[in-house]
């Protein structure tokens, strides 16, 4: 098992991966053309935390949700959320 500190340090990593990730897709959207830099750090790290906290849901296993279920969810919120500063 983790320890509680290793826990953290690995859910920080995991997060700071997830942003990277979200960053490099928002500069290939209209975003990155409509959208100033402060805004956009906002998008993705909204967009970023909001995944990771689906997946710690997820992972927690108290609901019963298959993955496919999980990306529509994400992808649905996700998608509001860009449109909503773009």
């Amino acid at each position: 098992m983790v320890s509680q500190r290793g826990g953290a340090i690995i859910q920080h990593l995991l997060r700071r991966l997830l942003l990277k990730v979200v960053r490099e897709d928002l500069k290939t959207t209209a975003l990155r053309e409509k959208t100033r830099t402060i805004q956009a750090d906002a998008t993705a790290e909204f967009v970023a935390g909001g995944l990771f906290g689906l997946l710690m849901w997820w992972m927690s296993g108290k609901m019963r949700v298959s993955v496919d279920e999980v990306d529509r969810l994400f992808r649905g919120l996700a998608i509001s959320a860009v449109k909503a500063v773009a």
